[in-house]
């Protein structure tokens, strides 16, 4: 449904020739644009009823080259909660599409018609959401200009929109606006600030903190130095006790340590000699 092309009703005819009468003084008023769920055996003498109307188009923009005009509208069966209009709940055939205008003499009419030999089918929301965005263009011959409401609702125009594209495109890429001499100034000063701030341990560290870790750091160097110091000790005694083992049990040869006594009382002296000064047995 992108584009409909609407066929002027008998009614319409009337009202058609009365705007040309009129010779560029009548306005042709556009009252809406609804669907019907049901077809007619004479769609062009059909008569207007309130009833037959399922649901109303909104229209979203509105242009006119001449003697034609365009419009553009938008339905779906999502609803409208703002508007109090629920989601669609059954959903029906689009057997007719009414461009409905108002006649200065008879009222609402059916102005103009579009009745498709296989209509479409809208859905209930609970089927599934679907939107349509088709273009109604028809001739509007001598009127003044085509009055309609445009987007029941408060629905943007698509013309507006685009505009809107264009405005907001400018003002993103527009340096000028957002971004100036003093912004650029004020930001540089307030991250000098901020590393300076980071870099100054006088307000992150208090007295209390300082002293406590410098106490902590001179006694993990007392601890270091005592460590070393009995390191070098336990080297030392290593060294002696190795000593003496080899003295006592490693490799004896012929005279290689000295045994001192306090007398020979129960000792049998088989070879050398007994010095009583020194008190030991020399070989």
């Amino acid at each position: 449904m992108a584009d409909i092309n609407m066929k002027l009703t008998t009614a319409g005819q009337v009202l058609a020739a009365k705007i040309e009468q009129g010779d560029g003084t009548i306005p042709l008023e556009i009252t809406r644009i609804v669907t019907v769920a049901v077809a007619s055996n004479d769609p062009l003498n059909q008569v207007f009823i309130e009833d037959d109307i399922r649901q109303e188009f909104a229209i979203t923009s509105r242009t006119q080259v001449g003697a034609t005009a365009k419009l553009r509208g938008r339905l779906d069966n999502f609803g409208d909660a703002g508007a109090g209009i629920p989601p669609l709940d059954e959903g029906y055939p689009v057997a007719q599409v009414w461009v409905c205008a108002m006649d200065p003499d008879e009222g609402e009419i059916i102005y103009r018609l579009s009745q498709p030999t296989n209509p479409g089918w809208m859905p209930a929301f609970r089927e599934r959401p679907m939107e349509l965005t088709p273009i109604f263009t028809f001739t509007v011959g001598n009127a003044t200009e085509v009055i309609i409401e445009i987007a029941p609702g408060d629905w943007a125009t698509v013309d507006a929109l685009e505009n809107l594209r264009w405005a907001l495109e400018d003002h993103i890429y527009d340096a000028s606006v957002h971004v100036t001499p003093e912004w650029v100034e004020s930001v540089g000063q307030i991250i000098s600030e901020l590393v300076a701030h980071a870099n100054n341990t006088a307000i992150h560290i208090t007295p209390e903190e300082r002293m406590r870790w410098d106490q902590a750091a001179q006694n993990a160097l007392d601890a270091l130095a005592l460590a070393q110091i009995n390191a070098g000790r336990i080297a030392g005694l290593a060294a002696r006790v190795t000593q003496i083992e080899d003295s006592l049990f490693n490799e004896l040869g012929a005279n290689p340590w000295n045994m001192t006594f306090e007398n020979l009382d129960g000792i049998q002296v088989i070879e050398g000699i007994w010095n009583l000064p020194f008190r030991r047995v020399e070989c």
